[in-house]
């Protein structure tokens, strides 16, 4: 699987590190897409294709696209999966990568958090990031990219591309877990927490809030803090880690012996 994120300009100073340290590095490739390489470094292959083009969130569309495009073409075409997130996105690898090994990377799979507005097939919502398979990659690169009747441009870029795809009849799937769960959260963790969502946005019900919505199938989360990332990141791969490595070391200094008897001692006596 490869993880791209695409970074804006001015943001890149404070954004950057948070997402190399932590996340990116557990992805079996991660790349950056950026206006610049300012605040770089060869720790994290990054790309600068998006030089040139102006700091909007209006031209986010081309971006995107340009972006699957230039990872699919000149980066590799042989990884199963493609995530893309943004510089505020927080992503657990794990559960993605679990979830991802119950699907066939060689069909057209488009995957995240969907959303229904203005479209009655969805679209994944991209700030949480979504996933596109092999055979969606391929698709999209060799078919849509040049296609501006099936491509139109779209101020939301999630929105557009998921109009791209859905021309050709790849929908967003749905992600939820068997418990109804989403697996992705594109809005601050808090509005999912209490449920603060605009329901006129939502193609699946909101059924799931307060505790529920951290559980063990979690895949992403959105509009987070750089601290927040780092702190996220701590308490999940360190302290986490300490409390389960506890609790087996108290299971096993709880466990008990059977001592051995004599088969004289265990058989009951004989009867008269």
């Amino acid at each position: 699987m490869i993880c791209v994120h695409t970074q804006k300009k001015w943001r890149e100073r404070l954004k950057v590190p948070a997402i190399t340290e932590t996340w990116l590095r557990r992805c079996d490739a991660g790349h950056l897409f950026t206006n610049s390489d300012r605040f770089l470094n060869a720790s994290t292959p990054y790309h600068t294709v998006f030089d040139g083009l102006p700091e909007s969130y209006y031209k986010l569309f081309w971006k995107t696209r340009l972006a699957i495009l230039y990872i699919y073409k000149y980066v590799s075409k042989d990884f199963d999966w493609y995530f893309k997130g943004d510089d505020d996105t927080y992503l657990i690898v794990e559960n993605l990568q679990r979830y991802l090994a119950t699907l066939d990377p060689n069909k057209p799979y488009f995957i995240g958090y969907r959303l229904s507005r203005r479209t009655e097939t969805g679209y994944n919502a991209g700030g949480s990031g979504y996933v596109m398979s092999r055979e969606a990659m391929r698709i999209f690169s060799e078919k849509l990219f040049n296609d501006k009747e099936k491509c139109p441009y779209h101020e939301w870029e999630d929105y557009a591309i998921a109009q791209c795809l859905a021309s050709v009849g790849i929908v967003p799937l749905d992600s939820r877990d068997e418990k109804g769960r989403q697996r992705f959260l594109p809005w601050r963790p808090e509005q999912h927490f209490y449920a603060d969502l605009t329901r006129s946005f939502q193609m699946d019900p909101i059924q799931i809030w307060g505790p529920a919505i951290y559980h063990e199938n979690l895949i992403s989360m959105h509009h987070l803090y750089p601290d927040e990332i780092r702190l996220i990141d701590g308490l999940l791969y360190s302290i986490a880690r300490g409390i389960w490595r506890q609790d087996d070391l108290e299971d096993v200094k709880n466990e008990t012996t059977t001592v051995a008897t004599s088969m004289d001692d265990t058989l009951p006596p004989p009867t008269i």
